[in-house]
């Protein structure tokens, strides 16, 4: 029965019609649709036998893919709080997951701003080098030297600490977004919704954020901007952060008042203190400074 049935769903792929009593090759239970109720796979998966079904797979595969990640993307872009609303309510397939989301958009945006960081620490570091030289005489002077080596040791303890403190931030976002949550939940417990509701608001609030500065940190690097506003960093968040709040909570106008430069203060205060946090421990870390701390207690 099996071997039949196998055979029949065989010639019939090129219609995806299901046979009768058709069997899951993954974990043997009789499916009634295409992918198995059980383990989710396709029955069709596996039975290529030309190229041409494997490019067809392989091609249905990505834009499947690529119809989610820009489905997600333009609910998360352009439509403040509706992915939210849509997770709210159960309409996950089609969308990316929030922790995936979160977790890719943070590790892009701190890539990002690590060679940020980096190209223009190259460039300073590159003019320090020509004007030290230049004070340097045909002759040897060591105490030019000896400075210049000195300033050398510590540009490259400085992009060091750097370098691992910006690789130790997307590790303290796992703590900062669980905090926003909490805030969220402390400041709208009216709303009756769990507390993972609100972990979803946090996620996709702060891969938005994270896409936006991306975007604002690549746009002033090409434009060889020195320096920018704070609004244009802070503006589109506050905006979205705003809108958002408002469509997924309904909170009452005058609620919102007080609760949001309360939540945005206290989140700040976190993200200060964690970030203070993380660059003693990166300087400790990269100076040595663990021994001398040891010798410290220790006498």
């Amino acid at each position: 029965m099996h071997k039949k049935a196998d055979q029949h769903t065989t010639t019939t792929k090129k219609n995806k019609t299901l046979p009768v009593h058709c069997i899951c090759r993954n974990c043997e239970t009789v499916v009634i649709s295409r992918y198995c109720h059980n383990c989710g796979q396709d029955i069709f998966a596996g039975r290529e036998r030309t190229i041409r079904e494997i490019t067809g797979n392989t091609l249905e595969t990505i834009f499947a893919l690529d119809n989610k990640i820009l489905r997600t993307l333009k609910y998360l872009l352009f439509f403040p709080g509706r992915l939210t609303n849509e997770f709210f309510v159960g309409k996950v397939v089609k969308y990316v997951y929030p922790a995936k989301l979160f977790w890719f958009t943070t590790l892009i945006f701190f890539t990002i701003l690590a060679l940020t960081v980096e190209i223009n620490d190259e460039n300073e570091s590159e003019l320090t080098v020509e004007v030290g030289e230049a004070q340097i005489t045909p002759k040897t002077d060591t105490n030019a030297k000896n400075s210049i080596a000195v300033l050398n040791k510590e540009s490259q303890q400085n992009k060091e600490t750097v370098d691992r403190f910006f690789s130790y931030i997307p590790y303290c976002m796992l703590f900062l977004v669980p905090i926003f949550a909490f805030l969220l939940f402390t400041f709208f417990y009216k709303n009756k919704k769990y507390y993972a509701h609100h972990l979803i608001f946090s996620m996709h609030f702060h891969a938005f954020t994270f896409i936006y500065l991306a975007l604002v940190l690549i746009i002033l690097e090409l434009s060889n901007i020195e320096e920018a506003n704070f609004w244009v960093y802070a503006g589109a968040p506050t905006i979205y952060f705003l809108v958002a709040l408002y469509i997924v909570y309904r909170p009452k106008k005058r609620n919102m008042l007080w609760k949001v430069p309360t939540i945005m203060l206290l989140y700040a205060i976190f993200a200060a203190i964690s970030t203070l946090v993380l660059v003693v421990i990166s300087y400790i870390i990269t100076t040595g400074g663990i021994e001398i701390f040891e010798e410290l207690f220790s006498d």
